[in-house]
């Protein structure tokens, strides 16, 4: 029976032991990886053997926390932000947050998951401490917003402080609280502060992005675009046919971090207020959605 998995500060505690060994490692780290070729058999020769005890052991029912939850709904059709227009709003801010954590926060981003792990291992291997630090920090604010973000849209509850639109106002709120801060500081954080608005970015971009995949599953995208650019890419090479929508949404979120990046050396007291401003955006599109449509239907797609 599997214990509980470990807890988000065990997981930064883990790296933070990580960097340490590899950088303390050296020559010594290089040889371990050329042994691991020689694992492989025993490894593969195990995987059996532990799919057969997984299919044996019976799986305990999860206990019930006496919360109702929301049906996912197929495609995204039950999600009253579907509708384009907060799907395009929600896009453009991914991409001007990513920017502004990139240029203004230490060199990471704070949706793009794939790339803070790629530049966490990269960090590691070089030694470079701060780097891989500020990337593990965006990755677990990442986490800790994904999970937030789906628990409040799968609750039911009075509106809007439940579902997609409670999401939103939670990703909104945080947004606002970093401008807040970011004026505070007159735009120069120091090296804790700078980390500290990363992990309130990253905890919006991760709340953004478990609500969307509750309500939308994984046809519909808003803070990252590789699985969209590749399914764009496959479905026109084999169907011969080409999401014109998915890619307005692929071409969006660097539209985004170029509004963003301007906003950075041209504006750069306002810089995170456009994100701010277009997740607000894109919460009174989906409350003025909702209320239209009612309870008994979705919107049309427009």
């Amino acid at each position: 029976m599997w214990g509980p998995g470990p807890s988000v500060s065990a997981v930064v505690s883990s790296v933070s032991a990580a960097v340490a060994s590899v950088v303390a490692a050296g020559p010594a780290a290089l040889a371990a990886v050329a042994s691991v070729p020689a694992a492989v058999p025993a490894v593969v020769d195990l995987v059996p053997s532990v799919s057969a005890r997984a299919r044996s052991t019976p799986v305990a029912a999860a206990p019930r926390t006496g919360m109702a939850l929301r049906a996912s709904a197929s495609g995204g059709r039950g999600w009253p932000g579907h509708a384009r227009t907060a799907q395009f709003l929600l896009t453009l801010a991914s991409g001007a947050v990513n920017a502004i954590g990139f240029l203004a926060l230490g060199g990471v981003f704070t949706s793009v998951m794939t790339a803070n792990s790629a530049l966490l291992g990269l960090a590691l291997g070089n030694g470079h401490l701060s780097l891989a630090n500020l990337a593990a920090l965006a990755i677990a604010a990442y986490l800790v917003g994904a999970a937030a973000g789906s628990w409040i849209t799968a609750a039911t509850g009075p509106a809007p402080l439940t579902g997609v639109a409670g999401a939103l106002l939670a990703e909104s709120a945080l947004l606002w609280a970093l401008f807040a801060a970011w004026l505070f500081l007159d735009g120069a954080p120091g090296t804790t502060a700078r980390a500290a608005l990363l992990a309130v970015g990253a905890v919006a971009m991760g709340c953004q992005s478990g609500s969307v995949r509750v309500v939308a599953g994984s046809s519909v995208t808003t803070a990252y675009i590789t699985g969209a650019l590749t399914g764009l890419v496959a479905q026109a090479t084999v169907e011969r046919k080409l999401q014109r929508h998915n890619a307005l949404v692929i071409l969006l979120l660097p539209v985004g971090a170029a509004v963003g990046g301007a906003a950075v050396r041209w504006a750069r007291l306002l810089a995170p207020a456009i994100p701010a401003a277009l997740v607000t955006a894109a919460l009174l599109v989906t409350v003025a959605r909702h209320r239209s449509a009612g309870d008994d239907g979705p919107p049309s797609d427009t």
